[in-house]
């Protein structure tokens, strides 16, 4: 097998994407023989370059003198080593220059695989599993020590291998969990004259870019003439099971390298997701947002400066005078957007000068609503639309949003008046869409982290407490941009539509959010938006289709869950946490072989990676019946983490729950 190597200059790419990519990869096929090997190159500043291909076994390696090797890695003594791809590596190296190796495993295959293919006595394999592995080093070297050890186990373990480092020797640290939690360090072998070297090859790409073009093109002379080659055990998965791939690697117990082998031919071989279109705003036109000083307004004005809107006009009936829409306009202008207030109702057509958000409630029961309360949460919505649509005729818009509520399609028996005006959106965006002009309809459910209801504690601790599905702003600006590319569809199929096409084909249907409860439809405390109407009955049976997967669940943690439905206080007593804390760190031991030897502390100080975020969120669904977002997995950062939030939302969830019911129970006494 031959390698080339070749010096990739800038000028054979785009000069603009020369300049924005770091790294820029072209597959070179001039050349290149029927069959043979399909090079890439990395550039990196103009000069750095590495071929990538697959290993021949049977290709000879020319081995340089062991002078040359322990001049050009200054390694002259024996090492601890692991049976990763870094470690068998590292074998390589110090083979050649005759250091006597001892190495760690985690299984009785990996150091069978180390005696047979690379020699090692089997006095010299130890288990890394536990500290054991010390004593029987440092028996064997006689109480020194060695001289170099290549490590990256963590706690404990990380401990273990310091204290087998010989006077003088070196500890080259891999691993990062450490690093992320502050952990300690014995000081005691640095008495003689032993050092600690933290490597972290990522922070040399990003801060010493000369040095890590040194070190690729020492890798390249290297490898040329035979120093190193590539890892024989290599692990095949092919690209449709990604995910086996990465839940082989986070056991820990493979040895080698694993490779994914991309299909040829149709990319819909492939696994993926949907890719998300973003929504930029221009510059140059002010974008007319009525209402929009409220909670929700206030979060998407942020979201449309973020994406480059620079002109926001408010039409309110208080024109930003309170103190507190003065501060958070100065905080727009202070964001480099220019803002216009306009004092004035959206109901008048005078003043009627286009995100529609404008609000009033006023919740009661129909019977005893009278007409001034009727019209107070109809007429910002009806008659305000209307003079809007008359207000902008003529003008080419991008796009027209409607922010509605979920009570237009499922109704509540104290909101009819705000039912009404909604439905009345809902249809007139199908009426703006029949004219050929954009419309959409957002539709949200309840709020919690702004807007009318975060504002009311007793009503938001209520709907936490019956299960309401609770957006998040996330979730908000989420659906809203899907509402604005909504707009420039419908509006793209309108302008190339023709005389004959479909009527309902040039129709889109309001964008439903939140429509869902944050407990399984067989929880008998479970309340839903839409009731028992017909209509939903469909994603009601789809519900309950999860809640009998989720039965093959934790059966201990549905005890637990049952005990505290039974009797909400047990949520707080200390055996509930442990229960839990026992629970979960059973989870742990199938993310990694390693923690199987850990005791429950160092478990809960483990570090949550983006591989388990998806499936830590599904098992608390399945088994804790708890909705927990992927942020907020990601700022536990630990299992320890994740316990106090499980914890918190457990609280949070039973004790609204009971306050709930207790109000309940109040207004039937009444």
């Amino acid at each position: 097998m031959s390698f080339h190597f070749d010096t990739v200059e800038v000028d054979k790419f785009n000069v603009a994407a020369a300049r924005l990519l770091d790294g820029i990869i072209e597959k070179t096929m001039d050349g290149r023989s029927p069959g043979g090997q399909e090079h890439e190159f990395i550039l990196r500043d103009g000069c750095v370059h590495i071929g990538r291909c697959y290993w021949d076994s049977d290709t000879p390696i020319r081995h340089p003198s062991q002078q040359y090797v322990a001049t050009k890695l200054d390694i002259v003594t024996p090492g601890l080593l692991d049976c990763g791809g870094v470690g068998l590596a590292s074998i390589q190296i110090c083979q050649l220059i005759g250091a006597e190796i001892f190495a760690t495993v985690g299984s009785e295959e990996k150091a069978d695989y180390l005696v047979k293919n690379y020699g090692i006595p089997r006095s010299n394999i130890f288990h890394s599993r536990d500290s054991s592995f010390r004593a029987c080093l440092i028996q064997a070297t006689n109480g020194r020590g060695v001289d170099i050890v290549l490590n990256s186990l963590a706690g404990e373990l990380l401990h273990a291998s310091w204290d087998c480092v010989a006077p003088f020797g070196k500890m080259i640290e891999l691993g990062k969990r450490d690093f992320l939690t502050n952990g300690m360090l014995s000081l005691n072998p640095f008495a003689g004259n032993g050092a600690f070297f933290g490597v972290d090859l990522l922070q040399v790409i990003e801060h010493d870019t000369e040095m890590f073009k040194n070190l690729v093109r020492s890798f390249e002379s290297w490898y040329i003439e035979g120093i190193i080659k590539p890892i024989p055990s290599i692990t095949h998965f092919d690209a449709v099971e990604v995910a086996d791939a990465f839940r082989f690697l986070q056991r820990g117990s493979h040895i080698g390298k694993i490779v994914l082998n991309m299909p040829h031919g149709s990319p819909s071989l492939l696994p993926g997701s949907a890719s998300q279109q973003s929504v930029k705003f221009s510059g140059y036109p002010s974008y007319l947002l009525v209402g929009g000083l409220g909670g929700v307004g206030r979060a998407v004005s942020v979201w449309m400066i973020e994406n480059d809107a620079r002109h926001l006009t408010y039409l309110s009936r208080s024109a930003g005078t309170t103190s507190g829409d003065i501060a958070f306009l100065q905080e727009l202008r202070e964001l480099g957007c220019a803002v216009e207030c306009v004092r004035g109702s959206v109901a008048s057509m005078a003043d009627v000068r286009v995100f529609q958000m404008s609000l009033s409630l006023e919740d009661g029961p129909f019977p005893d609503m009278t007409y001034e309360k009727w019209k107070a949460a109809f007429v910002p919505k009806v008659q305000g639309t209307w003079n809007l649509h008359h207000a902008v005729a003529g003008q080419q818009l991008d796009f027209f949003v409607l922010f509605g509520s979920l009570v237009a399609s499922c109704g509540r028996s104290y909101q009819v008046n705000y039912a009404a005006a909604n439905s009345f959106l809902e249809a007139f965006s199908q009426y703006r869409q029949q004219l050929g002009l954009p419309c959409s309809v957002l539709s949200l459910g309840p709020i919690e982290e702004m807007g009318v209801i975060s504002r009311d504690t007793k009503m938001l601790q209520a709907m936490r407490g019956s299960g309401f599905w609770m957006l998040s702003e996330a979730e908000v600006l989420e659906a809203l941009q899907l509402a604005l590319l909504q707009c420039q569809i419908r509006s793209t199929i309108d302008r190339n539509a023709s005389e004959t096409d479909p009527l309902v084909d040039r129709i889109s249907a309001p964008l439903l959010v939140g429509l869902g409860s944050r407990r399984l439809q067989a929880d008998s405390n479970a309340l839903q938006l839409w009731g028992n109407d017909i209509r939903f009955s469909r994603y009601a049976q789809l519900d309950t289709a999860g809640s009998h997967e989720s039965q093959s669940g934790n059966i201990e943690l549905k005890k637990l869950l049952a005990r505290i439905r039974i009797d909400p206080s047990t949520v707080f007593q200390e055996e509930t946490r442990a229960g839990i804390m026992q629970e979960l760190c059973l989870l742990i031991e199938t993310y990694s072989v390693a923690a199987q030897e850990m005791d429950m502390q160092e478990k809960l100080q483990m570090q949550i990676d983006s591989l388990m975020s998806i499936e830590i969120r599904y098992w608390i669904r399945c088994n804790m019946q708890l909705d927990v977002s992927l942020p907020d997995i990601a700022n536990a950062r630990t299992f320890g983490g994740l316990l106090d939030l499980m914890m918190d939302r457990l609280i949070m969830a039973f004790s609204s729950n009971d306050e709930a019911g207790e109000n309940r129970g109040d207004t039937q006494t009444k």
